[in-house]
């Protein structure tokens, strides 16, 4: 088993120790077939035993709809929001406030260009599309699609960690079509997933680890395996925690759903 490197070594969510895992080369007992971060993949996706059909396939997925509970831990008092997202291929989107019944600012990616609208009257916006993590949402929503399916190389298995509170866990990577790298840490018995790991930049320009746990997983009504709790720490301080409210797929979103009103 190759050294993890010191980043990893320094998360709370991977190895403080190797010695009681087993190789990452080697599979889990009771695994069948060829070993790959493909075949992991999957049997994550699977539908369970019983199951009446299969999990909608990653294309089948024209779009969705969002509800979101936000709070963000880094600030003080923890600030609380609740938001409505909208997706739909091949890249609209939008994120709008919604507070107390009452609609806030929507901001839209009409798939050319990003704007607010605020009491349905365009204006620019004092976000950034990066401030607002559209597409960390949509790669935590629909990790393991990401992770088989989602541009730039081939997801493979990288290490394997023992957990500080017990058990191991085996490591994915996946870089996206940028060139960043995102991973995914399963459980090594029940191939389970359990938590993503991504860098990213601080205002001093230093590099810092986002570790997000993949909690509550369930199957939604397309079979789609989501998680209904997202909890965001950066050095193993917790700063954003996401409640999936509702979820639904295919709900026949149109273009003038992006659009200014008119």
């Amino acid at each position: 088993m190759r050294a993890l490197s010191p980043h990893v070594l320094s998360s709370l969510l991977l190895a403080v120790a190797l010695a009681a895992c087993r190789s990452f080369a080697e599979p889990p007992p009771g695994f069948e077939g060829e070993f790959t971060a493909e075949a992991v993949l999957d049997r994550i996706l699977e539908p369970p035993a019983g199951a009446v059909s299969a999990p909608l396939a990653f294309d089948d997925i024209k779009d969705f709809r969002a509800a979101l509970e936000i709070t963000c831990h880094d600030q003080t008092p923890p600030a609380r929001r609740s938001v409505i997202v909208l997706w739909m291929r091949p890249g609209l989107w939008s994120v709008e406030e919604a507070q107390g019944g009452a609609r806030g600012v929507k901001h839209v990616c009409d798939g050319r260009r990003f704007f607010a609208l605020e009491q349905g009257q365009e204006r620019v916006p004092e976000v950034t599309r990066a401030d607002l993590g559209i597409d960390s949402l949509i790669k935590h929503l629909l990790f393991a699609y990401f992770f088989l399916e989602g541009s730039g190389p081939a997801a493979e298995i990288v290490d394997a960690a023992e957990r500080p509170g017990g058990g191991c866990s085996l490591i994915l990577a996946k870089e996206d079509g940028a060139g960043r790298t995102l991973e995914l840490a399963v459980d090594a018995a029940t191939l389970k997933p359990l938590a993503l790991r991504e860098a990213f930049e601080t205002q001093d320009g230093d590099t810092a680890y986002l570790e997000t746990y993949l909690e509550e997983l369930t199957r939604d009504e397309g079979g789609i395996l989501v998680p209904r709790r997202l909890r965001s720490l950066a050095d193993g301080r917790l700063i954003r925690e996401v409640r999936v409210a509702s979820l639904s797929w295919n709900r026949g979103l149109r273009e003038i759903d992006f659009a200014v009103p008119r």
